[in-house]
């Protein structure tokens, strides 16, 4: 018999494995992690903030647009295609003045090292221990110079 063997390291030792693993999943459900296969993703679709989980979409802020009827896309959708062909259709009647302004103040923005394409947010936008503003990725962690940001659309459904 082996004397540097002991189940109760062993048993301990895939305990905390485990505990590991289920606190890496919740973080990824919850969007609290940088992991690149987050669950959780925030974007525009033409001036709505759509959040996509699971391959569920939803609406995730609702936006006061003069003409519009909200109750159109109120709920969960597991199709994107069908979801985007239901926003075109509530913005047909939506003014376009105010459309405009909406699509300029929520747009997507693209990580130049992961390229996930995901909601500008101002809360990571950081200046911490450096002299230019920079936007941080929730999805991989990576700091992207302002200057350097690149918009993307927000005519397609991610």
């Amino acid at each position: 018999m082996n004397k540097n063997w002991s189940l109760g390291q062993q048993q301990a030792r895939a305990n905390a494995h485990h505990a590991r693993k289920v606190q890496r999943k919740t973080d990824a459900r919850e969007g609290a992690s940088h992991s690149p296969s987050q669950t959780t993703i925030l974007f525009a679709y033409k001036g709505l903030v759509i959040r996509k989980h699971l391959n569920i979409y939803s609406v995730d802020k609702q936006i006061k647009i003069s003409g519009v009827d909200p109750t159109l896309v109120d709920g969960q959708w597991n199709s994107g295609r069908t979801f985007a062909e239901a926003i075109d259709y509530m913005l047909e009647s939506a003014k376009p003045e105010r459309l405009e302004e909406v699509r300029n103040q929520y747009f997507n923005w693209r990580c130049g090292r992961c390229k996930v394409v995901c909601l500008y947010d101002n809360a990571y936008e950081d200046e911490v221990d450096s002299s230019y503003p920079r936007m941080h990725c929730k999805y991989c962690g990576f700091n992207t110079p302002l200057s350097e940001v690149e918009k993307a659309s927000d005519e397609v459904m991610r």
